[in-house]
C-alpha cells in the first residue's frame, strides 16, 4: 500500500477488476474498472484523512475517468454536489 498520487496509466492488457462503489451517503453509484485489480500487490491505495475515511478505514484509489460507469447520478452532478449537513461544495476535479 502506497499513500503516493495517482499512478501512471497501466499497460492496455494489463489485467483489470471491477468492483461497485459509491460517495459516502450512496445517493451516487457507480463501478470502477481498476487495473491493476485492488488484490495485486503492485496496486496503489491511498489513505485520507478526512473523518468519514479515517473512523470507516476508507481506502481510495485512482481511475481514468473513462474507467468509472455511473448507474445512478453522473460525473457532472458529482462535481458540484453538497454534503447534506454542511452545504460545502465538492470540489472534484477532471
Amino acid at each position: 500500500m502506497s499513500d503516493t498520487g495517482p499512478p501512471g496509466a497501466p499497460p492496455a492488457d494489463a489485467p483489470t477488476k471491477t468492483y461497485d462503489a459509491s460517495c459516502h451517503c450512496g445517493a451516487f453509484k457507480y463501478s470502477v474498472t481498476a487495473s491493476p485489480p485492488l488484490d495485486d500487490p503492485s496496486a496503489v491505495l491511498v489513505e485520507c484523512n478526512c473523518s468519514i475515511c479515517v473512523s470507516n478505514g476508507y481506502l481510495l484509489i485512482y481511475v481514468p475517468n473513462e474507467r468509472i460507469v455511473f448507474s445512478n447520478g453522473s460525473i457532472e452532478q458529482f462535481k458540484v454536489s453538497k454534503y447534506v449537513t454542511s452545504n460545502v461544495v465538492n470540489t472534484a476535479k477532471d
